[in-house]
């Protein structure tokens, strides 16, 4: 009933809303608003997980990439196997 007595308002508080639930709109308002007023030590720790969580994440793409590497070498000698038998 409110908003059919206030459109403009009603509007406003849609568009708000609308934009405040938009991902890249929050991020964007976290960062410049509730983020500055964190602590250097916070920031420092958030970045030292992050890095910690990459370097996990590329020493596993190391170990699969290698097995990967000694797989396709086994296969291969497989394949060899398997011609020089069928000749």
């Amino acid at each position: 009933m409110s908003a059919r007595e206030h459109p403009a308002i009603a509007g406003g508080v849609a568009v708000a809303t609308g934009l405040l639930l938009m991902r890249g709109t929050r991020r964007f308002l976290f960062r410049h608003t509730l983020g500055r007023l964190q602590s250097e030590e916070a920031l420092y720790n958030k970045a030292e997980r992050n890095v910690k969580k990459l370097n996990l994440s590329v020493d596993l793409m190391k170990k699969e990439s290698k097995k990967l590497l000694e797989r396709a070498a086994f296969a291969k000698t497989d394949m060899k196997r398997g011609h020089t038998e069928v000749m």
